[in-house]
């Protein structure tokens, strides 16, 4: 997989995947389903995946990465 780093002019747009850290959780990947006045929600690909449906809408901040390419 193949990241790159997100500034605050970083464009992130819907079913983009990003990278980012929940305390409870650790370093998570998921995809973005929706963007809402600058927050993220986010969704894994497995129905019974941890994500913004249990922790909540992530803030541009709490992104670390966009995925670019994943092989």
């Amino acid at each position: 997989m193949i990241c790159r780093k997100v500034f605050k002019d970083t464009k992130i747009k819907v079913d983009d995947a990003v990278v980012f850290e929940k305390d409870a959780y650790g370093m998570m990947i998921k995809l973005v389903r929706s963007i809402d006045d600058n927050t993220y929600f986010v969704e894994g690909t497995d129905p019974m995946s941890i994500d913004s449906r249990n922790f909540g809408a992530l803030s541009l901040k709490e992104i670390k990465y966009k995925v670019l390419f994943k092989f």
